[in-house]
């Protein structure tokens, strides 16, 4: 509790302060981050970082068929690319017209480009177009999506080149065998 006066001679409470880049004393632009943050996480405990945000976007979707269209989704709002506990990021709008706000994960198997006025992203066979009001908070999250995605990638690169190394090295030393394995090596070893 802050020693200021509420309403009523009470104190009031003072607001948490965001984490990670997300503080900054009186700066507007920072208090409006630490808000926003604070109700991302009331939806997802998890987010512990804003990397970037946007003031409004609305999705579409591209129809597959042969002749694919864009369609305007029931998905309007701002859009955040949030850091979350360990290495995951997420794409977040805040839809404004009903109460499924939409999230998707950033790892290394989505594509994203622009394409005339949409942001375009794409994982697996789906296929999202963002429209930003704001041509210069396009760029921005466009950036920051691409080296998150970047990112990810060599992550996920140096995983898997990392567990390869441990496995080779534990097989090397005989520790990665399973207790099945282990009987029949010592029957093996019994029999020569």
């Amino acid at each position: 509790m802050s020693g200021k006066k509420g309403k009523g001679g009470k104190a009031a409470a003072t607001p948490p302060q965001g984490s990670g880049s997300v503080s900054g004393g009186g700066d507007p632009v920072a208090l409006k981050l630490n808000a926003n943050l604070r109700v991302l996480q009331r939806l997802d405990r998890s987010i512990v970082d804003i990397l970037v945000s946007a003031s409004h976007v609305a999705m579409y979707s591209l129809t597959a068929g042969p002749s694919p269209t864009w369609e305007k989704k029931d998905v309007e709002g701002s859009l955040f690319i949030v850091k979350k506990d360990g290495m995951a990021f997420d794409l977040v709008v805040l839809n404004r017209n009903n109460p499924a706000n939409f999230v998707h994960e950033l790892d290394e198997s989505v594509q994203v480009k622009i394409m005339e006025k949409l942001l375009m992203f794409k994982k697996g066979e789906q296929v999202h177009g963002l429209y930003f009001h704001d041509t210069k908070e396009r760029a921005n999250v466009h950036d920051v999506m691409s080296k998150v995605i970047q990112n990810q990638a060599m992550v996920e690169e140096k995983v898997t080149v990392n567990a390869v190394a441990t496995a080779s090295l534990m097989s090397a030393l005989g520790i990665n065998k399973g207790p099945g394995q282990q009987q029949q090596q010592q029957q093996q070893q019994q029999q020569q």
